[in-house]
This record gives structure tokens, C-alpha cells and sequence, in this order.
């Protein structure tokens, strides 16, 4: 009795096993974005800490094709960290993502959720400098479900 007990415990975390193993696939999004607006709010203490940064971005696909919109608030907490939430809006839902840096090009994030299509989402989002205001940004996701 107790050996098949435990051969169908064994059984079943194996199926769960799989089931997770094929239902989480990594899903790839390569996009530029340029800076549309950005505000920078002084707020204490004096000097770079402690200023928040509120930005919106125009995200293009490949062919250059205005496709949605990101909003990152980012706040210095010390002189050289800052924290940062943002929003990614493109045509099949919402990337909610957030992290920290030290420097004001950006860097990885976290994906921390979305909607639509990205609704359970978790993986990086990776902003790398290509020009002046232009940014090329990846992110690798999966969904839960």
C-alpha cells in the first residue's frame, strides 16, 4: 500500500513537472523607442538625489512604425541609485516593469506583470543606448498560464 501511494505521488509531481516545463515558453519583443518628453522634478534633498524623472517614450517596431507608448517615473534615492517603474503600451496589451541603476542610460529591468497578451508576464526588459533620445529595447518574457 505505501509503495503505491508513493509511485503515484512520484507520477503525479512528474505530470506537474511537464506541465509546467511546457506550458512557460520564453517570447521575444525587439523594439526601438525615442524620448517624446521628459520632466525632471527637483524635490529634496539638494543636488541629483532625490529627483524624480517622469518621461514619455514613442516605441517603434522595425520598419520605424509608431506602434505604442512608454511611460517610466524614475526617482534618485541617493546620488548615484535610482528606482524605476514603468509601463510599456503596445498593440496587444500592457509590460508593467521596475528596477534600479545607477546611471541615467537606463539598463535591465524586470518585468513584473502586464495585461492583454502579457497578462502574467515575468522576465527582463533592457534598454540600450543607440543615439541621442533613441533606445533599443528587448524584452523576454513568459506568461503564466
Amino acid at each position: 500500500m505505501y509503495a503505491a501511494s508513493r509511485s503515484y505521488a512520484l507520477v503525479a509531481i512528474l505530470i506537474l513537472a511537464l506541465i509546467l516545463a511546457t506550458s512557460a515558453h520564453a517570447e521575444t519583443i525587439d523594439v526601438t523607442a525615442t524620448i517624446e518628453h521628459q520632466n525632471t522634478a527637483r524635490l529634496p534633498p539638494l543636488g541629483r538625489g532625490g529627483d524624480a524623472v517622469s518621461s514619455l517614450w514613442i516605441v517603434r517596431d522595425r520598419y520605424g512604425r509608431a506602434i505604442g507608448e512608454t511611460v517610466l517615473d524614475c526617482r534618485w534615492v541617493t546620488a548615484s541609485l535610482r528606482l524605476c517603474l514603468g509601463q510599456g503600451n503596445l498593440p496587444f496589451g500592457s509590460i508593467i516593469f521596475a528596477g534600479a541603476t545607477r546611471t541615467t542610460i537606463l539598463g535591465q529591468f524586470v518585468v513584473i506583470g502586464g495585461t492583454g497578451h502579457y497578462a502574467g508576464a515575468s522576465g527582463d526588459l533592457v534598454f540600450k543606448k543607440i543615439g541621442i533620445v533613441k533606445y533599443a529595447i528587448s524584452v523576454v518574457f513568459t506568461r503564466k498560464g
